[in-house]
């Protein structure tokens, strides 16, 4: 029989929701005496007087029983406690008793348990981490914020206090709105309706001039104000002599319609204050940003220069690969989601043995007239060619393939993958009756492997002819493109600078959570079957699972995900049919009575498909199902992000984040001083935050070392598949 307590893998903290009635909450974990456990309710640490403690001394735990049940929704929380010390002293050529050693032990090991808990819920750097930055924090200073040095070495305090220097702006930006409201709404005859329309413009202007006074500045937003604005940066004089220009329109169509009926003289009336109001409230954003330049943010001596206007796409000269998206602030990113470019370089070519005179290399060259012969003369599963990447794992989602035009073609191949022990069918492809055209077989996306082939799964057509491959490409599946985004026009200075800086606003879109648990893994029990529906994992030897049984929405999985709040999300899955039909249908609930409910028809191929909606509340319903007859259909990697489709993210028990982009790499600057013939790299730090959403970002550079110059550039590029937005982009010389 044992004497002592028996130490288990088990944490030393439980926690539970209290539902208001519950007294006794049990703790899985042992200790030696009553005192060794700490109750909390919520943030409070409870006094010995308000519970009491059994199972103090054995093995599996025991109970907290609370004189008074804690109130329903708080968090009620149970730790062992222990002194680290030693709980005894051995001496020499003494008596060792076993219970004494094992009460030891026990102890240590507890207190073990204790520290991993506790580092376990500290700050740390991921074990992956190659950074040996100091994370001492600073000395604590109200209003700052805690950011990382500008070489990324230590922990500092931000320069200013943002929320304040942001509040100022944000006040004349509410008072302009309720001018217009007011000068709207208190019209009552056509003539008072064309008088108040004329004083509601002066007090739009006299608004704006206060807006202006608030924040110093405002963009070039039209020739009325790039006339009144000096070449350094556009001023309060541009934005009145356009809120004058827009006060006269104001007027003169307030007064042209005096005779006109009620309504159609309030609607002038409104239409007219709306024109004088709009190109102020535009520019309330850029005023924010313009005052962070100007007045919080220390950004040395800007001469000349210019501040790109947002509402239309300025930078399309020279540019590739990037999309513009207009809005409240527009922005620039990468392109579309596609594949990735063929990969297969670096590598070995890898096959099953060469016909005499071909080589394997040859079906990786480029070279369309040479090819690639099998030394088997039957080559149905035996005969491959492939592509070996090293010791970088790549996750191939497509590959072409082009045969000759001989009778050396075949009819049907299998993509393998390499597990490093053995090769692991992907997926049985058959060929379509064309050559001397690449065709396009496409993977299920997410398999990751060092070396991937295509093996041969017919024989030629013609008996005993080697099988033959003139071109192979391999993709990785579904990447960002990159983007690369260059001045329209030069910007000319007075005297060739030394230094120049470009300032834009920052949003790093490629960290990503997808909040949806067990991505790929439909059989787990929080995906719930509705009637006849079941899942069988792992089908074809892939990842995919296959839903069977799912002909109506009585037979549909429902998925719940946790979200942190309202707003747009965006489910996204990858599908494909197996005979058993082509039409499904997939919908995300918004919990407010509404859905958005998507048809699909399914092909052969992988597809990745996507459903969005505004979603209220802290879960996410998701459902799916077949439609019009469809029995089965397999599915891989689902998705559930805010905001619209983004790269998929594998998840197990827990949501999962994308890494986050690396200023310098995942996102480069470089500025030139001669029109764009000669490129320096900047170098990127982040400065202040700006308006929860975006940071503003300085990318310096020195140009003493080009040719002389003064007509400034500034080339920005998005890279490595990482979703960045770049907005408002100021390029000065110093």
């Amino acid at each position: 029989m044992t004497g002592h307590i028996q130490v288990g893998d088990a944490s030393p903290r439980a926690q539970y929701v209290a539902n208001g009635s519950q007294t006794v909450f049990p703790y899985p974990f042992p200790i030696f005496a009553a005192a060794d456990i700490e109750v909390w309710v919520g943030a409070a640490r409870q006094g010995a007087s308000a519970y009491s403690v059994s199972g103090a001394g054995t093995s599996e735990g025991g109970s907290v029983a609370f004189v008074a049940a804690p109130s329903a929704g708080t968090i009620v929380t149970l730790r062992r406690r222990l002194t680290l010390r030693r709980t005894s002293d051995f001496h020499d050529d003494g008596i060792i008793r076993a219970k004494v050693v094992n009460d030891e032990f026990d102890y240590q090991t507890m207190s073990v348990q204790q520290v991993a808990e506790d580092v376990g819920r500290a700050v740390k750097r991921a074990h992956t981490s190659s950074s040996t930055a100091d994370l001492t924090l600073p000395e604590p200073m109200p209003g700052r914020a805690i950011k990382w040095n500008s070489a990324a070495t230590g922990l500092e305090n931000s320069v200013t206090d943002v929320d304040q220097m942001l509040t100022q702006a944000t006040l004349r930006a509410t008072e302009a709105c309720a001018s217009a409201q007011t000068a709207s709404a208190s019209a009552a005859t056509a003539t008072a309706r064309a008088s108040e329309a004329i004083n509601a413009a002066v007090t739009a202007t006299a608004a704006a001039a206060s807006a202006v006074s608030a924040v110093g500045f405002s963009l070039d937003a039209d020739p009325v104000m790039a006339a009144a604005s000096d070449k350094r940066v556009a001023t309060q004089r541009a934005v009145k002599a356009y809120a004058d220009s827009a006060a006269t329109i104001a007027g003169v169509a307030a007064k042209s319609y005096a005779d006109a009926s009620t309504a159609w003289a309030m609607e002038v009336a409104a239409t007219s204050l709306s024109a004088a109001m709009t190109p102020v409230l535009g520019q309330i954003a850029l005023s924010n940003l313009r005052q962070l330049l100007n007045t919080g943010v220390s950004t040395g001596a800007l001469v000349q220069g210019k501040q790109w206007e947002l509402s239309t796409d300025e930078w399309a000269s020279g540019s590739s690969g990037y999309s513009f998206a207009p809005g409240a602030i527009p922005y620039y990113s990468a392109g579309v989601e596609s594949y990735g470019p063929n990969i297969c370089s670096g590598g070995v070519a890898i096959s099953s043995g060469d016909y005499s005179g071909t080589s394997a290399s040859c079906a990786f060259d480029g070279n369309a007239s040479s090819w690639w012969g099998s030394a088997q003369g039957a080559p149905a599963g035996v005969a491959y060619i492939g592509y070996n990447f090293g010791a970088t794992a790549r996750r191939i989602g497509k590959i072409m393939l082009t045969q000759p035009p001989s009778n050396n073609n075949i009819s049907s191949v299998i993509v393998q993958k390499w597990d490093g022990f053995s090769w692991v069918d992907v997926s049985t492809i058959a060929l379509e009756p064309k050559v001397s055209t690449p065709q396009t077989l496409r993977l299920p996306p997410g398999l990751a492997s060092t070396q991937w082939r295509v093996l041969a799964n017919s024989n030629a057509s013609v008996a005993n002819s080697p099988w033959a491959v003139y071109e192979i490409q391999m993709m990785e599946a579904l990447t960002l493109s990159n983007a690369t985004l260059v001045s329209s026009a030069p910007i000319p200075v007075s005297t060739p600078p030394a230094y120049a800086s470009l300032y834009a606003l920052y949003k790093d879109d490629s960290i990503v959570t997808n909040l949806l648990t067990y991505s790929e893994q439909f059989e787990d029990p929080s995906y719930i079957k509705y009637g006849t529906c079941t899942v069988t994992s792992n089908v074809d030897g892939t990842l995919a699972d296959r839903l069977s049984n799912i002909s109506s929405y009585s037979n549909r999985m429902l998925k719940l995900s946790a979200i942190p709040g309202n707003g747009m999300y965006t489910l996204s899955f990858w599908a494909k049919s197996n005979g058993g039909g082509v039409n499904i249908a997939a919908t995300l609930i918004d919990n407010t009575g509404g859905n958005n409910v998507n048809f699909y028809t399914l092909t052969p191929d992988w597809q990745r498909y996507t459903v969005s909606i505004f979603v209220v509340g802290n879960t996410a319903p998701f459902e799916i199902w077949g439609e019009a007859g469809t029995t089965s259909f397999d599915l891989w990697g689902a998705q559930l992000n805010a905001g619209t489709v983004a790269p998929y993210i594998y998840t197990g028990p827990s949501p999962v984040s994308g890494p986050a982009s690396l200023l310098g790499t995942d996102l480069t600057v470089e500025l030139s001083r001669d029109g764009g013939t000669t490129w320096s790299p900047a170098t990127i730090t982040p400065m202040v935050s700006f308006d929860g959403t975006y940071t503003v970002l300085r990318a310096r550079a020195k140009l003493s070392d080009q040719p002389s110059g003064t007509a400034l550039m500034a080339r920005v590029k998005i890279l490595n598949s990482k979703a960045q937005r770049i907005a408002a982009p100021a390029l000065y010389a110093e």
